[in-house]
């Protein structure tokens, strides 16, 4: 699959649906595609599990079915494609959350996540080790310290579940992780509220033939996880062509928009990707913080970034003197502009 198209969708996905069609534009006679994301949970017949957050992201609501009619509509006319979508959880068992990392608050040093509140011995071994080898899997630890301290301090940590970073190593070994059977294809149902189940609740469902995570493989999937992150030789990880994503300090919320980070995970993607051919942020602050900081530290290796025009771009877009330093990828002003807009709570 060399000359397959490989689309990382780390936000909504309404931004990834727009990535999509540019994939589509800008490589008209290469009708590969390898999409992998992190979105919705799958309710069962045990657990009805509540939309994710990037189900919530500012203008990003209700557009499950349209993904996957989108999907249908590119393989009625010829393309092949395979979509992965992992979740948090799976009814009540626990899948991009069954394990993660977190450091202190006056700490440098990472630790196992453990999310559960009844953890096997399993999960506490796959936990500790993630813990141990976290630091070494990236290239600019600082930076990423820097950034899980950006986000919200919990009982004295700065957590992460690291679901985005899992969305790229499924990228990186889709082809192995299917063929071990640990990633499946399975039937499930779409509802009005743009809610997964793995069984039909109405006659309006939108039936869908996805890949997911087996969740009775969710051990070894994580285990395999963690020996791809502890590689010393980072050469399996591969170029991606095309990604939307969220990262960096600010979101909003019904109090109005923090500068405080939503989450670290899409940051520590960016850090591993060798290079990006496109990009497409869902930026939800009005002064553009996430679209700052993309330019500020990762620059050089993105081709091109394009916006999704939410509401809060539109609006932070009329502002030309600052829009046209980001437009023109200005990385000293966007630095500058960084440090100045962190010192605030809310922007």
């Amino acid at each position: 699959m060399s000359n397959t198209l490989i689309i990382l969708g780390l936000a909504g996905t309404k931004s990834l649906i727009k990535i999509i069609k540019k994939a589509q534009y800008d490589n008209p006679k290469n009708k590969k595609m390898i999409i992998c994301r992190h979105s919705f949970s799958i309710s069962d017949e045990k657990k009805t599990n509540s939309i994710s957050h990037n189900q919530k992201i500012e203008n990003e609501e209700n557009s499950e079915k349209n993904y996957y009619q989108l999907l249908k509509k590119l393989r009625n006319k010829g393309y092949t494609i395979i979509s992965f979508t992992q979740g948090s959880t799976y009814g009540e068992t626990y899948i991009s959350r069954y394990s993660g990392v977190k450091v202190g608050e006056k700490s440098n040093k990472f630790e196992g996540n453990i999310y559960s509140k009844t953890p096997d011995k399993d999960m506490i071994k796959i936990n500790e080790e993630l813990g141990k080898i976290f630091s070494k899997s990236v290239n600019n630890i600082k930076m990423i310290i820097d950034a899980f301290k950006c986000t919200k301090l919990r009982d004295g940590y700065y957590h992460s579940f690291l679901h985005d970073v899992k969305v790229y190593f499924v990228a990186c070994n889709i082809e192995s992780l299917i063929k071990k059977q640990i990633i499946i294809q399975e039937e499930l149902y779409i509802n009005d509220n743009n809610e997964v189940f793995n069984y039909k609740t109405n006659n309006n469902d939108y039936i869908i033939n996805e890949y997911i995570v087996d969740f009775n493989k969710i051990a070894e999937y994580s285990r395999l996880f963690n020996k791809w992150l502890s590689k010393k030789n980072k050469n399996n990880r591969k170029n991606i062509n095309y990604i939307s994503a969220d990262p960096g300090p600010g979101h909003k919320k019904k109090e109005g928009q923090f500068t405080v980070a939503q989450d670290v995970d899409d940051t520590i993607v960016l850090d591993m990707i060798p290079k990006i051919g496109c990009i497409c942020l869902s930026d939800e602050t009005i002064k553009l913080t996430r679209t700052l900081f993309i330019i500020a530290n990762f620059n050089n290796k993105i081709k091109k970034i394009i916006l999704f025009k939410n509401n809060s771009v539109k609006k932070a877009i009329k502002d030309k003197k600052h829009f046209d330093k980001i437009k023109v990828r200005n990385v000293s002003y966007c630095k500058k502009k960084l440090i100045e807009l962190s010192k605030q709570k809310f922007l």
